[in-house]
């Protein structure tokens, strides 16, 4: 119920967590006004960054990245 591995970098992993959790609550999750714990990591070569694009369209096909990032 957490992460989806498949996900390589940053960014799209973040997105499909938000909008699995809204789902799950049955509406959009509280934002904090600061990060509570960030763990850095790399970001995605271009291949990586089309692979997750491709995984969150399959897995939220009515979302966009875009509108998952803006909550």
């Amino acid at each position: 119920g957490g992460h989806d591995e498949r996900y390589v970098g940053w960014g799209s992993a973040d997105r499909d967590f938000y909008v699995r959790l809204e789902a799950a609550l049955g509406h959009k999750p509280q934002r904090m006004s600061q990060p509570l714990y960030h763990m850095w990591h790399p970001p995605p070569d271009e291949a990586q960054k089309k692979a997750n694009a491709e995984l969150f369209e399959k897995a939220h096909p009515d979302t966009t990245e875009e509108e998952a990032a803006k909550g």
